[in-house]
């Protein structure tokens, strides 16, 4: 079994994907990698021709003769055997299929070379289905075939001598000679082809031709021995004379060497002589003999040019997915892909190929000289491969071009494979495979249906795509990361939003990331912990129309009873121990959060929002600051990730009670607003005209933006402004419908600011913390209300959607989008090592559990059983290991008179049992003693003195003595 040259191609191919796939973490190339090893190995296990086969040898085959050879093959297993090939050399017998336990007759044209013996060598069974990937052969065995000497001229002679004599006159014979003997009745050993077919009419009976054989005549032919091109000469002359002869009706003897065929006539004789001819010197051992074509390399078969296109058209269309390359452009080329099929169909006209020699060139020279550094090194090589496309779809196409059409359009794959992340990828890449199969299979001679081997491919995909380690530190300073194949790591625009600035639409792209970000381990957490927590990140208080951002503000904070001034708007934290205090806090509270930070450009400290304002920080060694707005920040980037505890408590009222001034503070800073569409100020009022107070407004403006608008996870749209969300679209993200609230709050009077965070809802039970994922980032408004901030979530539950039932393709729209982030984006994007663990983790456990109960549920009765049988049999070992009374002479004395057949009566008491046994044998009565010491030791209480445990022993020596 070796791979193809395809097969080959496919192996480097595969080991791009997984080197690209572990040096970025993108899990659609781990998806690409394990479709290519899924492939390769269905292809193994079907390339195995388990077929036997057996040869059935040809007979009067000539020196150079083209000669059928038989072989017989059948299929001894339960499943059918298909796309076989019996292949010699350049003869090649394709087998489209063998049914289970069934047998096929093929004929396959051999040329045996030698004279004398030939041994077939490279005859064997391949199959590469289904895909041609990798070919599995398997050696015919088949004995030496043998070759007769090809007559040659009968003429002049080098050396054989041939002596003939004559024997006398005609004689009748059946079937010799050329004259008629004479007419006789037909009977069944006489050859049909001798009837005489009028005269058997005339008269009613089969009557036959009888012929004269000519003159006997006796013809030796004799060679002599010789060597090399002279005796295979000589064989030929030979052979010419043996046969000359046969055919004038002479007898023929043949003595060549050792061999002498005695005299002869007729065919069989012939024959004879041949084979005596064939086998002389180098023909009596076997030769190898090979086929005169052996083609070096796989041709293409015929009907790939179908496949191809059919591939094409799902690459193309693949191509849509990448953001970078215009849509435009790919609509306005992919007519191209119909005028090549068409060039193709009719045989042309095509461009000069100078000319497309030249294009390539300019191509080549743009990408490298000047796409590279415009578009990146991806894009330009995506720009490259669009080119190659166009190239192969209107150049000719004979059968190298055809391969490489075929890899052309796996990089190309490849390429869309590592620049999205769309759910639309699950069908594209369920064509491309299906795509891929049907011209591998068609490239591999493979006619049968594909259903099944490639459900198998897509099946063990699956499983590799599982079970591939994932391994985080290739991830980290690779070329693969520079070329922006890495969609796991986090976006540049994440740490702006988190720091500088939050533009309207910036969440749409946040939501398609799967980076993570953080892990929060609620050190105190209840055995089930709350479904989701929201992450506190940075505050905005400033809204320019299209964006937040947050404002630079010095003020003066009061702590632990002294005043101090911000410098750079930065008021920092005092230090106690490993504490890290805030204004108003109690540090003693139990609400501890262990934070995990993965590395980021960013200084935002994070903490949690639903279990009060943060109280204190500690573990770090860091100095953190905060501001106006209650955002907390490190004194620097943790580019090399950290990790911090956060002590929360819930009825902290946040930093403003310490700040002095706060009240102006936040009329100035959190009622500010831009210049705004004078409908926005309008629809406040309305919305709020019923409202007597802040928290009643905070309510009326959160039912208005659960009732009239929708929630779309991507706001793609570059130029959305708030006015569209309001009045046109009625749809958009989080930080829209947060927007919206601030907005609409400010201009009711109430102060407000929005805040961008996490709403983790990732559990891991096994390490009891929450994994926080870029795609889960939030933004929010806080509202003050009766004195400090109120959390206000502007944007609608996933419940409050559902109730509205809406048509159906804008559920089908939803249901899109929840399946895109929540399954998508999350456990197949977001597949990584952590994952991978847990996922095996909790399979092994569930698996455990459930053959624990089946084994349970199974031998519970043998079990109780087996439980209540080793019970006894401890009882039973307790009561035998219990300590033995040793016996008593009296005792032993008894056994013996036993074995001799005087046994005790049950009745009987030990003093009557030795009366009646010393009067039956008078030699006894000295054992009457015995009774009464046995008495004294068992019922008087005492132990047997010393003479008398010697007297009991010699009463039993005598007892010994008379029964023996």
């Amino acid at each position: 079994m070796r791979l193809t040259r395809t097969g080959a191609q496919a192996f480097l191919l595969l080991l791009l994907a997984l080197a690209a796939a572990l040096a970025s973490g993108n899990n659609l190339l781990y998806l690409l990698y394990a479709l290519v090893a899924a492939a390769l190995a269905v292809s193994a296990a079907g390339a195995r021709p388990l077929v036997e086969a057996d040869v059935e040898l040809p007979e009067g085959a000539f020196q150079g003769a083209e000669v059928p050879l038989v072989v017989r093959l059948r299929n001894p297993g339960r499943f059918e055997r298909r796309a076989l090939r019996l292949r010699w050399g350049g003869s090649v017998v394709r087998i489209a299929s063998i049914g289970p336990r069934s047998e096929r007759r093929v004929e396959l044209r051999v040329r045996l070379p030698h004279r004398g013996l030939n041994r077939l060598a490279g005859l064997r069974l391949e199959s590469a289905w289904p895909f041609g990937l990798v070919l599995g052969t398997r050696e015919v065995a088949a004995a030496p075939v043998l070759a007769l000497p090809r007559p040659g001229e009968s003429g002049a002679r080098s050396g054989v001598l041939v002596e003939s004599a004559d024997a006398g006159a005609a004689r009748p014979k059946k079937g010799a000679g050329d004259d008629l003997y004479g007419i006789r009745e037909y009977d069944e050993s006489d050859d049909p082809r001798l009837i005489n077919w009028k005269l058997s009419a005339r008269t009613g009976r089969l009557l036959v031709n009888e012929f004269a054989e000519p003159g006997g005549a006796k013809v030796l032919v004799r060679l002599p021995e010789s060597r090399g091109a002279e005796a295979e000469e000589r064989v030929r002359e030979a052979a010419a004379a043996c046969r000359l002869h046969i055919e004038r009706g002479a007898e023929v003897r043949l003595v060549a060497g050792p061999r002498d065929t005695g005299f002869g006539r007729g065919r069989l004789h012939l024959e004879r002589m041949l084979e005596a001819l064939a086998l002389l010197g180098e023909g009596g051992s076997p030769r190898e003999a090979r086929s005169a074509e052996d083609p070096g390399a796989e041709g293409a078969e015929p009907g790939l040019l179908w496949p191809t296109y059919l591939g094409a058209l799902v690459v193309w269309a693949s191509l849509f997915l990448i953001e970078e390359i215009p849509r435009p452009l790919l609509a306005g080329l992919l007519p191209l892909l119909g005028l090549g099929a068409w060039l193709d169909l009719r045989g042309g006209p095509r461009l000069p190929g100078p000319l497309w020699n030249a294009a390539s060139l300019c191509v080549l020279l743009f990408v490298l000289l000047f796409d590279w550094r415009r578009s990146g090194v991806v894009v330009a090589n995506t720009h490259l491969l669009i080119y190659l496309l166009v190239n192969r779809t209107l150049c000719p196409k004979d059968g190298p071009a055809l391969r490489q059409f075929f890899l052309i359009l796996f990089l190309a794959f490849f390429l869309v494979s590592g620049q999205t992340i769309s759910l639309w990828y699950v069908p594209a890449f369920l064509a491309y495979a299906a795509a891929a199969a049907l011209w591998l299979s068609q490239a591999g001679g493979s006619l049968r249906p594909l259903l099944r081997p490639l459900a198998f491919t897509l099946a063990a995909a699956g499983l590799l795509f599982l079970a591939t380690p994932r391994i985080e530190p290739l991830r980290r300073m690779n070329p693969f990361v520079a070329m922006g194949l890495d969609k796991r790591a986090p976006r540049r625009e994440f740490v702006s939003g988190f720091t500088e600035r939050v533009r309207l639409g910036f969440f749409g792209q946040l939501k398609k990331s799967s980076a993570r970000v953080m892990r929060v381990r609620p050190l105190d957490a209840p055995q089930t912990p709350p479904p989701w927590l929201r992450v506190r990140g940075a505050a905005f208080d400033r809204f320019d129309g299209i964006g937040w951002s947050a404002s630079r503000l010095e003020f003066r904070y009061r702590l632990s009873g002294r005043t101090y001034w911000t410098a750079e708007s930065r008021a920092w934290l005092p230090r106690r121990g490993s504490l890290l205090l805030l204004p108003g806090s109690r540090p003693l509270s139990k609400r501890l959060f262990e934070f995990t930070l993965y590395p980021l450009n960013s200084s935002v400290l994070f903490t949690p929002d639903d279990e009060g304002l943060p109280a204190a920080v500690e573990e770090t060694d860091n100095g953190v600051y905060f501001d106006a707005s209650d955002s907390l920040r490190f004194g620097a980037s943790y580019l090399n990730g950290i990790r911090y505890l956060v002590r929360c408590d819930p009825s902290r009222a946040g930093s403003g009670p310490a700040i002095v001034g706060y009240d102006a503070i936040v009329r100035e800073r959190f009622l500010q607003l831009p210049a705004l569409d004078p409908r926005i100020p309008e629809l406040a009022e309305r919305i709020t005209r019923r409202s007597l107070g802040p928290a009643e407004k905070v309510a009326a403006v959160e039912r208005f933006l659960s009732r009239g608008f929708d929630y779309s996870l991507y706001s793609d749209e570059p130029d959305r402004t708030l006015s569209d969300f309001l009045f046109r679209v009625h749809s958009g993200n989080c930080e829209y419908f947060a927007t919206a609230a601030a907005v609409l709050l400010r201009s009711a009077g109430v102060p407000t600011r929005l805040v961008t965070g996490f709403l983790a809802d990732e559990w891991n039970e096994y390490g009891r913390f929450y994994d926080v994922r870029q795609g889960m980032a939030h933004a929010w408004v806080e509202a003050w209300v009766d004195g400090r901030w109120a959390t206000v979530e502007a944007t609608p539950s996933e419940n409050a959607l559902s109730q509205r039932a809406g048509d159906v393709l804008e559920r089908a729209r939803r249901w899109f989008d929840a399946v895109q982030t929540r399954w998508w984006y999350r456990h197949v994007i977001g597949y990584d090592s952590f994952v991978q663990r847990n996922t095996f983790r909790r399979e092994a456990l569930a698996l455990e559990l459930q053959r624990a109960g089946r084994a349970l549920r199974r031998h519970a009765g043998p079990a109780a059983a087996a439980g209540v049988l080793l019970l006894l049999v401890w009882g039973l070992s307790l009561l035998l290991r219990l300590p033995r009374r040793p016996p008593t002479p009296y005792e032993r004395a008894e056994r013996l008179l036993a074995r001799k057949g005087l046994s005790r009566k049950p009745w009987q008491t030990p003093r009557e049992f030795l009366a009646e046994a010393s009067a039956a044998r008078p030699a006894l009565a000295a054992a009457r003693e015995l009774a009464e010491l046995h008495y004294a030791q068992r019922w008087s209480g005492r132990a047997l003195t010393a003479d008398e445990r010697r007297r009991a022993q010699a009463l039993l020596e005598a007892v010994r003595e008379a029964l023996r």
